[in-house]
């Protein structure tokens, strides 16, 4: 059970520093875009930059898409190499433990003389 949920977890910090962080910074620029007229200090020097601010939570937002989607083909990518390792692998150790008899060629050293 809990090698289960180690390995469930395991590599789980950096999504949720990477994502959270994001989503805290792109909250923080919505709210400071949506409420500018209603913070009372910095509220006026904010209001010329609404827009600004909106397109930068919109430019985050999409620099974590690309970035997800360019996680998932590289996930993709290192999983059927991993495949191809394996088969090879699983090919060359059935030829290693084959016995000599079935390999279609007689073993050098299995002969009566040695």
């Amino acid at each position: 059970m809990l090698f289960q949920t180690s390995l469930m977890l395991a590599g789980l910090w950096t999504y949720i520093w990477q994502w959270g962080l994001a989503f805290i910074v792109m909250g923080g620029l919505l709210t400071a875009a949506v409420m500018t007229t209603s913070i009372p200090i910095i509220g006026p020097w904010l209001q010329p930059l609404r827009a600004h601010l909106a397109w930068a939570a919109l430019a985050i937002a999409l620099f974590m898409f690309g970035w997800s989607q360019g996680e998932k083909a590289g996930t993709a990518r290192a999983t059927a190499k991993q495949v191809v390792v394996e088969r090879e692998v699983k090919s060359v150790v059935e030829e290693a433990i084959r016995p000599p008899s079935i390999k279609g060629w007689p073993d050098k050293w299995d002969r009566e003389e040695h």
